[in-house]
C-alpha cells in the first residue's frame, strides 16, 4: 500500500510518491489512486511542459518570468495575476499558453 504524507507540510506540497508514483493530493494529505504516473508518463509530462515552455519563450521574448510562473501555476493548479500597461500581449500570451 502506498505511503502517505508523513505530515501536513509533505502533503501541501504536492509530493509524488515515487514508491507506487502516486500524487499526493494538495492539502488533503492523501494519496489520489486515480491519478497514477508511471515514470514514463511523468517524463513525458515534463518533456511536453518544456517544449510548450521553450515555444512560449521563443514567441515571448523577455517574459522568461510570466512564462515560468504560468507552468508553475498549471503544475499547482493556482492562479495568476498578470496586469501591466495597455499592449504588452497579456491576453495574447495567457491566450496561447492555456487554451
Amino acid at each position: 500500500m502506498a505511503e502517505m504524507a508523513e505530515n501536513k507540510n509533505d502533503a501541501e506540497a504536492g509530493e509524488v510518491d515515487c514508491e507506487n508514483c502516486n500524487i499526493v493530493a494538495q492539502g488533503s494529505g492523501q494519496v489520489n489512486s486515480g491519478a497514477r504516473m508511471t515514470p514514463e508518463k511523468i517524463a513525458k509530462t515534463v518533456s511536453a511542459l518544456n517544449e510548450l515552455q521553450a515555444q512560449m519563450n521563443d514567441m515571448f521574448p523577455e517574459r522568461e518570468t510570466l512564462i515560468q510562473q504560468f507552468v508553475y501555476a498549471l503544475l499547482t493548479r493556482e492562479h495568476v495575476l498578470v496586469f501591466g500597461t495597455f499592449g504588452t500581449a497579456k491576453s495574447l500570451m495567457i491566450g496561447r499558453f492555456f487554451v
